[in-house]
């Protein structure tokens, strides 16, 4: 467990996304700004995705691969790098019934 104030560790395959994006995004030629016009999204919220500061869902990351004109496939790190994966977040809302 972390005190407040502490920064926890990012998943590598997360960060290697956000490379990914924002090396692409750069490969084109936009800013932040533009890309996040592009994707529809806010601008920091984009930024933080490059960061890798998000676990976001497949619908952002099938709106980012939209914007940089590739397959969402393109954006994903290789299997190696899933190992350790962090824990999925518990359910909210009413019991699954087994």
């Amino acid at each position: 467990m972390t005190r407040l104030g502490e920064m926890q560790r990012k998943h590598p395959s997360i960060e290697f996304i956000g490379q990914t994006v924002r090396q692409r995004r750069l490969a084109m030629g936009l800013s932040q700004e533009d890309m996040a016009d592009r994707v529809g999204v806010h601008r920091t919220y984009y930024s933080s995705l490059e960061r890798g500061a998000y676990n976001f869902t497949v619908t952002v990351l099938f709106r980012l691969a939209v914007g940089l004109e590739c397959e969402p496939g393109d954006l994903l790190p290789p299997r190696s790098m899933l190992a350790n994966l962090p824990p999925v977040a518990p359910r909210r809302g009413r019991p699954r019934l087994v």
